[in-house]
């Protein structure tokens, strides 16, 4: 991820939509480039007691992108006081071309609360990896119902992309034959400083559904689930773990 300050410079990036696609050296290690959909992950700390300010801002946001009728959609979750998750499905590397152009026909409506209330951000770009995801057919929880999101960084090793799929995969398969009913939602980064890196989430209710589903489903996957992660550590330079609250009131989901 790329971590960068709110001045005028950036102002003028993050109103052009370009500052993910930027950001750093890329490392799709060999993706196939039709595969999965690419996702913009934005990461906003804030200045102290700027909350309100923001979370201002950004609904006179979604109030601009709901009067142009914008095809982005955006996904919002909170990790802590002041720092929030920005997720855009952009879908393919045109898609972030329209988004650029969206984002010029608004020029002159973005709200200046925003980046006045900003310390810093992180971007990144990551793809779906739905050929490695595990999707129930009887899920827990509708997609409406989940107000918890846990994210899990795995940042592996430069040349272990075949590895880390096959235990990927084969944990998937290990979900699969059990029938566990929270999905696993697998994302694989294809630019960003800090890459490789592989993004596992998890799907809740809220925090005391994770701790209390996590702990069944760990023990039913057994044995062979720590066998897994045993063999998926020494491909990693460092993991990193994120508990996000959901939050619908800042999203915006296109008409059609």
């Amino acid at each position: 991820m790329k971590t960068s300050r709110f001045n005028t410079t950036m102002v003028a990036l993050f109103c052009v939509g370009v500052l993910s696609v930027a950001c750093g050296s890329g490392s799709d290690e060999g993706v196939d480039s039709n595969e999965g959909n690419l996702l913009r992950i934005t990461e906003f700390t804030l200045r102290p007691n700027q909350v309100e300010a923001f979370e201002a801002g950004w609904q006179e946001q979604n109030a601009n992108l709901e009067a142009t009728n914008s095809a982005f959609g955006v996904q919002v979750s909170q990790s802590g006081a002041g720092r929030y998750r920005v997720i855009r499905n952009v879908g393919t590397w045109g898609g972030f071309e329209q988004m650029e152009q969206e984002i010029q026909a608004r020029r002159g409506t973005f709200p200046q609360s925003i980046p006045a209330s900003v310390d810093h951000l992180t971007s990144t770009v990551v793809r779906t990896r739905p050929d490695l995801a595990y999707f129930p057919e009887n899920p827990r929880l509708e997609q409406g119902e989940f107000g918890f999101i846990k994210y899990f960084f795995w940042y592996t090793y430069p040349g272990t992309r075949q590895e880390a799929e096959d235990i990927i995969r084969r944990n998937s398969e290990l979900r699969r034959s059990l029938g566990l009913g929270t999905p696993m939602i697998v994302t694989q980064t294809v630019m960003g400083p800090d890459s490789p890196m592989w993004l596992l989430r998890f799907h809740y209710r809220d925090i005391e559904d994770f701790y209390r589903t996590n702990a069944e489903e760990s023990a039913a996957m057994g044995q062979e689930f720590q066998d897994q992660l045993a063999e998926f550590y020494p491909l990693t330079r460092h993991i990193e773990q994120s508990n996000n609250v959901v939050r619908r009131d800042l999203m915006y989901q296109p008409s059609n």
